[in-house]
């Protein structure tokens, strides 16, 4: 696999953070300012964003994805808990679906961004 690994200018850095805040009604801001070294890692399927050193989203074409890495971005996301016995399945790229659902944590419709954790 054939990557590019570059910086990006603070201009650009900035328009990034508020397209990100924006998108995610996230205030990045307080987390990372226009001066954090933002660099992008071009592989074949996308983008992978580097804030800091640490890849915190991955971008495609039209999705931006927070990556497991942000922790302290999980909280602005909508969660769904799920039965034990269907973490094995999801993990391995299967639906969540109704019956494996045990709660809800958030609004949200289809095709939404978000978490989905087990019950413990």
């Amino acid at each position: 696999m054939k990557f590019r690994r570059y910086s990006i200018k603070s201009r650009e850095s900035k328009g990034l953070l508020l397209d990100i805040s924006k998108r995610f009604a996230f205030d990045l801001q307080s987390f990372f300012t226009k001066k954090s070294k933002i660099e992008f890692i071009e592989i074949d399927n996308g983008n992978l964003i580097l804030i800091e050193g640490k890849p915190l989203f991955f971008k495609t074409s039209n999705l931006l994805i927070p990556t497991l890495l942000f922790t302290e971005f999980h909280s602005c996301l909508p969660r769904i808990t799920v039965d034990m016995g269907a973490i094995p399945f999801v993990c391995k790229g299967a639906n969540v679906m109704i019956p494996g659902i045990v709660g809800v944590d958030g609004d949200f419709k289809e095709r939404d961004l978000l978490i989905v954790v087990d019950e413990k």
